[in-house]
């Protein structure tokens, strides 16, 4: 894959208050045009995982999606910070 892919989504929908969609849009966004990640990807709660390793963790909650069997490949804050020995 030559490209980055990142796939993303939300709890809450963005029609209710304190959606985590917009958030969510935004640092996808973010990521896919500014970095080379080659890979297919799922940001969620400010964290970005390998999209063959991503499960669903919980129904409810905000941190819906994790990577139990590896870190996230790139977090979210004030900055972004990419784990490039992680990245294929």
């Amino acid at each position: 894959l030559a490209k980055t892919v990142v796939v993303t989504g939300s709890q809450i929908p963005l029609v209710r208050p304190r959606s985590d969609g917009i958030s969510n849009f935004l640092g996808a966004l973010l990521i896919a045009g500014t970095f080379d990640i080659p890979e297919v990807t799922l940001y969620f709660a400010d964290a970005l995982h390998r999209g063959n390793r991503a499960v669903k963790l919980d129904a409810s909650g905000l941190k819906a999606f994790g990577s139990p069997n590896l870190p996230p490949l790139a977090t979210m804050g004030i900055s972004c910070s990419v784990r490039w020995d992680l990245v294929r």
